[in-house]
């Protein structure tokens, strides 16, 4: 499943976007953008919590302290995704009814950005959501405000259940809305927060949570 895309422009409202579901194989896909996209796929695991131990890259502080000790392999994946996704932006690209989008500067992570999309692909995994907003109705511009980011304009991809980096950006690049916003020039930074949850079986587990937050900061 997939929720479907927005993008805002400070200071602009909010923008909703269609959005088309993603590749139910996986057995799960979903993205939004706010731009946020977000998508999910399955993957298997024992059901047992990964190790929390070390992981860097948020701001100190009591906002970002939750997600500030972080599982390496999960550091890692987050640090793929930013490499998958620089890699499609490199390339011009269609992204359906979204048009052609020419080649683009490679983004660069934010510990800012970071921060929020951590503890929202934690958060929707602890209480078992899949949403832009979380259950206390902030949306993505809330939580990456929260953060501390000051945007022009900013964005969200989620995704559920993606085995792999590669196979959460290829969904994310094969959805128009959320190809769309990888694919975005005005974005200069971007975040990517990956959690994985509990599973419910001992095959496949599908609490596998994937947030990337775009952003470009707001001249001062």
């Amino acid at each position: 499943m997939m929720p479907p895309p927005v993008t805002m422009t400070m200071p602009m409202p909010m923008v909703p976007m269609t959005g088309t579901a993603g590749s139910a194989a996986v057995p799960m896909a979903g993205s939004a953008a706010v731009p946020m996209a977000g998508m999910g796929a399955m993957m298997a695991g024992t059901g047992a919590m990964p190790p929390v131990t070390g992981g860097e890259g948020v701001p100190q502080g009591e906002h970002c302290a939750p997600v500030a000790t972080w599982d390496p392999a999960w550091t890692a994946f987050e640090d793929e995704v930013l490499t998958l996704t620089n890699a499609a932006r490199a390339k011009a690209a269609t992204c359906g009814e979204y048009g052609s989008f020419q080649p683009a500067p490679p983004l660069t992570m934010s510990a800012v950005l970071r921060c929020s999309s951590r503890l929202h692909s934690k958060d929707m995994g602890e209480k078992n959501y899949f949403a832009h907003d979380n259950l206390e109705g902030a949306d993505p511009f809330d939580r990456m405000a929260d953060a501390g980011y000051v945007g022009f304009t900013m964005g969200e991809n989620i995704a559920k259940g993606q085995q792999t980096p590669k196979e959460v950006v290829d969904g994310w690049m094969n959805s128009p809305g959320h190809c769309s916003n990888i694919m975005k020039a005005d974005y200069t930074e971007i975040g990517v927060g990956y959690f994985q949850g509990m599973s419910t079986s001992t095959r496949f587990n599908s609490n596998k949570l994937w947030t990337q937050n775009f952003g470009a900061p707001r001249r001062r």
